[in-house]
């Protein structure tokens, strides 16, 4: 079961007065802000955000890796994050998919590969004041995600193709023009099925989400220190 907190419950967590009990209100700094829960569970602001930048980084996006995150970004995040921890959770319960330490070394390996030298990846971890402990938890829990979610596409993938197989076989010797008929369709058919493995995955996405304590914050607040200058934030 899923509810929003008021935004004023998230801008709560978001200020902590400045060291010195003497300053001003002014010269409150940012710390964090936690943006949802899942079965109790915390999630923080700076989680998603270093979520989001891997996400982007591993599909080549390098260059954006220091770039601020737009509200939507941040939305989109966290709407994904939510669901990987129910998935997570999904497979802890049924004590399935582990990854174990040696893949997560080459999901590592593979990350900083993104980057022009080791340094580059460390800066980067640094800019989000994150340590390779919390990236390589980030990189775990994606790995047991998606073989979760692959394991429940697996046989309907498996059925398709061995259509796809038959159908390329069926021309005959004369039925060149045919068989290329039958791969124009087939293209078209592969796109439909994987809308249609999205929208199975999806749908048991929300089962889970039916069934758990969630909590998001009705307001996700763009930026952390020196992150941008907070414009595409929400009003």
């Amino acid at each position: 079961m899923a509810c929003a907190w008021p935004s004023v419950v998230l801008l709560s967590f978001l200020f902590a007065g400045s060291p010195d009990a003497g300053s001003p209100a002014s010269g409150r700094e940012w710390i964090d802000a936690i943006v949802a829960t899942v079965g109790g569970e915390p999630i923080f602001l700076s989680e998603i955000e270093l979520e989001a930048r891997v996400a982007i980084i591993e599909q080549g996006g390098t260059l954006a890796a220091h770039a601020p995150l737009a509200a939507d970004d941040l939305a989109a995040a966290l709407e994904w994050a939510v669901d990987q921890r129910l998935v997570l959770a999904e497979a802890e319960r049924l004590r399935v998919f582990n990854v174990d330490d040696a893949e997560v070394a080459k999901a590592i390996k593979a990350f900083q590969a993104r980057f022009p030298d080791e340094k580059a990846m460390r800066a980067f971890l640094d800019s989000q004041e994150a340590t390779e402990d919390e990236l390589a938890a980030v990189l775990r829990r994606e790995l047991r995600v998606a073989r979760f979610l692959e394991s429940r596409q697996r046989h309907a993938a498996r059925a398709v193709e061995q259509e796809v197989q038959r159908a390329l076989s069926s021309g005959g010797p004369d039925g060149g023009s045919e068989r290329e008929a039958v791969k124009v369709e087939l293209v078209r058919a592969r796109e439909l099925m994987r809308e249609r493995y999205r929208a199975l995955t999806r749908k048991e996405l929300d089962e889970l989400r039916a069934k758990a304590d969630v909590r998001i914050a009705s307001q996700v607040v763009q930026g952390r220190r020196g992150d941008g200058d907070g414009t595409n934030a929400p009003p």
